[in-house]
């Protein structure tokens, strides 16, 4: 009954209350209604036909692409795995056609080169005891740097002997090889100026060994020996300072007999091998004596009298007037300063 109302009031557009009690408007309102609904009732029941078919094509459309997807792939990667297969195989075949080129270009240069190729070849015949004989000359540079005192006579000689060899042929190992002999000779000179001692023969021989090399002037030599045995007696006035803390006798000792050993060694070695008593010799022979003169002086000012008595004090000081004669012959006599350090 409801719905047959609300179907009148949708129909008519006003309240069908009032007309629930007649016949004839409520025949209508039925046959209406059934009609709606069998309406709906076959729309519904061709939605639900439509639904159903569209559900049986999905399904089928879906088992199709199921069933054609794997081979599809398959093919898919066969005609990639072709392709890759074809680039594999052309890029060797390019690489071939390239050295193909290649090698037809080597070919052209070395049937050019042939002549050129043969003349070498010709040539290495005639230059075979050439290069033995530079072979030669090498090794002998070799021995040479390794030889004993003899080294720098052995050196001169070999320079002499690629300087004749490179007026007859010129050849870059020979160039090379006097390069070779200019380092070591610097080397030697070196290793010379470092040589020098207080003993005249060994001096002598180090100053005959340095002219030899020709590299330095014999101003620049005295200089070297005067700088090296500067060197040995400020080393030797070091130690006997440090003596003095421990022993101050022993080191007026060792003080007095430097003055007369090594100091005048150098003295006589180089007035024996220079030959003149420049200003250089003079200024250090000069500096060295008063420095240790300065220290004998402090020396005995320390010394116990009790213990380094008027005997003691008069041996050093005789001895140190005989040392000062022999400076004497040089010109270097210090008998005055001895008279201020043994003054009473």
């Amino acid at each position: 009954m409801d719905d047959i109302q609300e179907l009148y009031s949708m129909i008519m557009g006003r309240d069908a209350s009032q007309f629930e009690n007649d016949p004839e408007i409520r025949h209508i309102s039925f046959y209406l209604c059934e009609l709606l609904f069998k309406a709906y009732n076959e729309i519904s029941t061709e939605a639900k036909q439509v639904h159903k078919e569209d559900q049986t094509a999905r399904a089928a459309l879906h088992r199709l692409v199921d069933g054609s997807t794997h081979s599809a792939i398959r093919n898919i990667r066969d005609i990639s795995n072709t392709r890759e297969e074809i680039g594999s195989i052309s890029k060797p075949a390019l690489e071939v056609q390239k050295l193909a080129h290649k090698c037809d270009s080597y070919a052209m240069d070395i049937i050019a080169q042939t002549p050129n190729i043969l003349k070498g070849l010709d040539a290495c015949d005639d230059m075979k005891s050439d290069n033995e004989f530079l072979n030669l000359v090498t090794d002998l540079g070799d021995e040479v740097s390794h030889a004993g005192e003899e080294r720098v006579s052995l050196l001169m000689a070999y320079e002499d002997l690629l300087e004749d060899i490179s007026k007859i042929q010129q050849s870059k190992v020979i160039n090379i090889l006097k390069d070779n002999v200019k380092v070591l000779k610097r080397k030697m000179e070196h290793e010379l100026y470092k040589s020098f001692s207080n003993n005249i023969n060994v001096t002598l021989k180090v100053v005959t060994d340095i002219k030899m090399l020709g590299m330095s002037t014999p101003e620049e030599i005295s200089r070297g020996f005067i700088n090296s045995r500067r060197q040995c007696i400020l080393k030797s006035f070091g130690m006997i300072q440090s003596l003095a803390q421990e022993n101050i006798y022993r080191s007026i000792s060792e003080a007095t007999l430097t003055l007369k050993t090594k100091i005048y060694s150098i003295l006589l070695s180089y007035k024996t091998i220079f030959g003149d008593i420049d200003v250089n010799v003079t200024n250090f022979i000069r500096d060295a004596i008063f420095q240790f003169l300065q220290f004998l002086r402090k020396a005995m000012q320390n010394t116990d009298p009790s213990i380094f008595t008027l005997k003691h004090r008069a041996e050093l000081q005789h001895e140190l007037d005989e040392i000062s004669q022999s400076f004497g012959t040089f010109g270097f006599s210090f008998k005055p300063l001895l008279q201020e350090i043994f003054v009473q």
